[in-house]
């Protein structure tokens, strides 16, 4: 059976507000083990995402000088707008080339504009592990590539 975002997505995520000031975000940060959290504006019982705050965009605003001329910076302040994202139809192969890709660690998933969770390079190894340890074979629909080809230098 095809893996899917929906089937390894964390729903239990830790979230911001735009508004928060960032080095309460990056406090909460340290506090739960992340490097980065999605900013969210929330519409009701739903969340927005409007970006996502890492530890780069925060120790980027300190070498930038930000922080020491304004230590109530917000998330909003130091966001990366419109990240990458994926559905929840996303496939686990195309989750993995988005998060090499892309240089990323975590990926929102949402359902149109509304968060639904995220998925880490660590819940697409848990479902790689897991599929294999059932005895079969990883898939996510998709043909397989005609030829694999290493990442990195040759033994």
């Amino acid at each position: 059976m095809p893996i899917k975002a929906a089937d390894i997505l964390t729903v239990d995520r830790i979230t911001v507000d735009e508004n928060d000031p960032v080095l309460d975000v990056a406090e909460r940060m340290l506090a739960n083990g992340i490097s980065s959290v999605p900013v969210v504006c929330r519409e009701g019982s739903q969340e927005v995402l409007v970006g996502i705050l890492s530890e780069h965009d925060i120790l980027r605003g300190l070498a930038a000088g930000y922080l020491h001329r304004d230590p109530a910076l917000k998330a909003d302040d130091l966001m990366q707008r419109h990240p990458d994202c994926v559905g929840r139809e996303t496939g686990i192969r195309e989750l993995a080339e988005l998060l090499m890709r892309r240089g990323r660690r975590h990926l929102p998933v949402v359902d149109g504009r509304f968060l639904a969770g995220v998925v880490s390079r660590r819940d697409v190894l848990r479902a790689l592990v897991e599929q294999q340890a059932e005895g079969a074979r990883v898939s996510d629909g998709r043909p397989e590539p005609a030829q694999f080809q290493a990442v990195g230098p040759k033994p």
